[in-house]
C-alpha cells in the first residue's frame, strides 16, 4: 500500500486517534499489532511510532482484508443530538420524566442512522439485506458501544456533566469510537454475518456500554 506522507505522518502522530486513521489507510490495516493501538491516544507517544512506521521500522500487517471507511456526513445526526438536545430540553416546560424519555428515544434513533446507512448500502465484506430490522439491531449496538466509550473518554477527562462543552468533548470521542467499532465489527467475526445485535463480544460491550451510559446520567440527575 501507499506509505504515508510527511504531512499525513505528522497529522496523524499529533491528532488522538491518527495511528488508528493511518494504520486503515496507509498500512495495510495492522490491528494484528494491538500492543501499539493505546498510543493512539498519547500524541507524545504516538508521533514517534508514525514516524518509525514512515521509515519501515515496522511492517505493515497483513490484516484481513481493507474494510470500508465508516465515516460519513450522517455522524452530524447524533453529535447534533448529544450537544443541541439537552440544551433545547432545558427550555420545554414539561415534566423531568417526559424529558428523559424523549431525550433517550432521541438519541437512540440518533445512534442508529450512521450504522443502519451503512449497512443497507451494501458496504459490508459479505451478504447483509436479509433483514432490515436485523441491519438497525446491529446499527444500534454499535452505535451505543461507541457513546458508552465516548462517555467514557469523557468521565476520565473530567467532563462527564450535561453542559455544552461535557457534550462536544464527548462528541469527538463518538467520531473517534465509531470509527473504532466500525471498523473492527468489520473483521472476522465481522458485523454483516452475526446475530441481530452482533457477536457475543458486541453484546458484552452492549451491556458495558450502556452501563456507563446510565452512570454518567444518574452521577448528572444527583449533581
Amino acid at each position: 500500500m501507499e506509505n504515508a506522507d510527511w504531512t499525513t505522518t505528522i497529522l496523524t502522530g499529533l491528532i488522538p486517534g491518527g495511528q488508528l486513521y493511518s494504520r486503515y489507510k496507509y498500512y495495510n490495516l495492522s490491528f494484528d499489532r494491538l500492543y501499539l493501538i493505546p498510543f493512539t491516544f498519547l500524541p507524545l507517544l504516538n508521533l514517534p511510532i508514525s514516524i518509525l512506521w514512515k521509515f519501515n521500522k515496522f511492517a505493515p500487517g497483513k490484516g484481513t482484508g481493507v474494510p470500508i471507511n465508516p465515516l460519513s456526513g450522517w455522524l452530524f445526526i447524533p453529535i447534533l443530538a448529544f450537544t443541541l438536545l439537552p440544551q433545547l430540553l432545558e427550555k420545554v416546560e414539561l415534566e423531568s420524566s417526559y424529558i428523559t424519555a424523549i431525550s433517550i428515544i432521541v438519541t437512540m434513533i440518533a445512534l442508529m442512522i450512521p450504522g443502519t446507512i451503512f449497512l443497507s448500502s451494501d458496504k459490508c465484506k459479505t451478504e447483509i439485506n436479509k433483514s432490515f430490522m436485523s441491519n438497525m439491531g446491529k446499527a444500534l449496538s454499535t452505535g451505543i458501544t461507541a457513546y458508552g466509550i465516548a462517555c467514557l473518554g469523557g468521565i476520565a477527562l473530567g467532563y462527564s456533566a450535561n453542559d455544552l462543552m461535557s457534550n462536544i468533548i464527548i462528541s469527538a470521542f463518538y467520531i473517534l469510537s465509531y470509527f473504532i467499532v466500525m471498523i473492527f465489527n468489520q473483521l472476522e467475526p465481522n458485523i454483516c454475518n452475526t446475530g441481530i445485535f452482533g457477536s457475543t463480544i458486541d453484546n458484552l460491550s452492549l451491556m458495558a456500554a450502556a452501563c456507563i451510559i446510565l452512570y454518567r446520567y444518574i452521577s448528572n440527575k444527583d449533581s
